[in-house]
């Protein structure tokens, strides 16, 4: 792990013991994967990527539990908070009370251990 500006390490997100999951309750099937034609101004790895991704993942439109999609005139954006803040106040309060319980308990073992 690469320690940030102050020379704490942060782990990167993969890194992390504690990770959860937050799902929408609403259906939005509206995700196309590739859908953007116009790749030839992308670098030629990136669209070498592109390529590949493409073998493996879906293709065909289909909906994406852990993304809000937003319209680009905004008509959804109530519904989409309120949908949010429902995941958040639902499952995500209780999985930062976890952690850090989770957390307080590992500092205070470490400092009875003298680390």
């Amino acid at each position: 792990m690469k320690p940030d500006a102050a020379g704490r390490v942060r782990p990167s997100e993969w890194e992390c013991g504690q990770r959860t999951h937050l799902a929408k309750s609403i259906e939005q099937p509206w995700f196309e994967p590739f859908s953007r034609t116009e790749t030839s101004r992308w670098p030629k790895a990136l669209r070498t990527h592109r390529e590949g991704l493409k073998r493996v993942f879906r293709t065909d439109r289909h909906d994406r539990d852990e993304i809000w999609y937003v319209l680009v005139d905004g008509s959804n954006l109530a519904k989409v908070v309120d949908d949010a803040l429902g995941a958040i106040m639902g499952k995500g309060l209780g999985w930062f009370e976890t952690a850090r319980t989770v957390a307080l308990r590992e500092l205070q073992e470490h400092r009875a251990l003298g680390y």
